[in-house]
């Protein structure tokens, strides 16, 4: 009777090892796109902080370094013209001729 149960018994636990075995294939796959999910997404924030950097340094050099090649400029062009007078600078004739 016990041979009897064990053969009966025995497609049934075949056909488990089989599901098994496709499961543990499907486990592996998707164990592997998660992978390469995980290192799509750390790229991915990599070159956006990338992104941030090309913008946010070229800005504050500018800021840091623009104003000076601007004064410089803007004397060397008044110096061409002329119309340097008594230390006035561009500015303050720009806010005398507003007051007007």
């Amino acid at each position: 009777m016990a041979e009897e149960n064990n053969q009966s018994n025995q497609p049934r636990i075949d056909e488990l090892e089989q599901l098994l075995q496709q499961n543990l294939k499907v486990s592996l796959e998707t164990k592997e796109a998660v992978l390469a999910l995980r290192r799509w997404i750390a790229w991915q924030r990599v070159w956006t902080v990338v992104k941030i950097l090309i913008i946010v340094v070229p800005t504050i050099l500018g800021i840091y370094f623009l104003p000076p090649l601007l004064k410089q400029t803007i004397d060397s062009y008044q110096q061409l013209l002329g119309s340097q007078s008594a230390g006035i600078n561009s500015l303050e004739q720009l806010q005398q001729q507003l007051k007007r």
